[in-house]
């Protein structure tokens, strides 16, 4: 890619990140919790996701999709259920296994994260919940520009599902070869199915 090519897709994917961070933080308590829970039901009530012993999430910041009741249904349903951990020695994330709400500390940016250690190899993942900033319909994802998840999963074969609200479901986000594309993108309204290509924009159920 050229350096011209390179700094446009830049510029292109800040500004998508600027508005629709924008568009999220305004986004009052109820209507995070509200959106978030109707994501939830279709998480728990999908036979898509109900397979696979190991399970990747997160937890939320700055008005992402809530994640707490999805993590106690699969913890509740004897799933391994695995976080990102920042790991200071060697300045890079790893999964570790959830152990509790109790067994949780600040890291970075504030999020919380697995005190204890329990790490896994990304490969051992079988179904991957992802945050971000914006999905597009062909089911690539815009993170924060860190690099974190497209790092830690580029090797995965988890199936891969995008976390988030309608507002940020943009039509096309440019591309670059590292930057993740999910098989699923569960909003409030629907679910974007891309593993089927005839049918990767169509409700899965409402």
């Amino acid at each position: 890619m050229d350096k011209r090519a390179y700094f446009s897709i830049t510029r292109n994917k800040n500004g998508v990140r600027k508005q629709i961070i924008a568009q999220r933080v305004e986004l009052s308590a109820s209507k995070v919790r509200a959106k978030s829970l109707a994501i939830t039901k279709k998480i728990i009530g999908s036979s898509i996701f109900s397979t696979g012993n190991r399970v990747s999430l997160y937890l939320p910041i700055k008005n992402e999709v809530e994640t707490h009741d999805i993590i106690n249904f699969f913890v509740e349903a004897g799933v391994e259920v695995y976080l990102p951990k920042y790991l200071k020695e060697t300045d890079e994330y790893q999964l570790a296994r959830f152990r509790g709400w109790g067994d949780l500390k600040e890291g970075p940016l504030g999020i919380l994260e697995p005190k204890s250690g329990g790490m896994i190899d990304t490969g051992k993942i079988d179904l991957a919940f992802f945050p971000g900033v914006a999905f597009d319909k062909n089911g690539v994802r815009l993170g924060y520009g860190k690099g974190v998840f497209d790092t830690l999963f580029a090797k995965s074969k988890a199936v891969r599902v995008g976390l988030a609200y309608e507002l940020q479901i943009v039509d096309v986000i440019p591309r670059e070869n590292h930057d993740l594309k999910m098989d699923f993108v569960v909003t409030e309204e629907r679910v974007l199915d891309f593993i089927d290509l005839g049918s990767k924009n169509e409700v899965v159920n409402g």
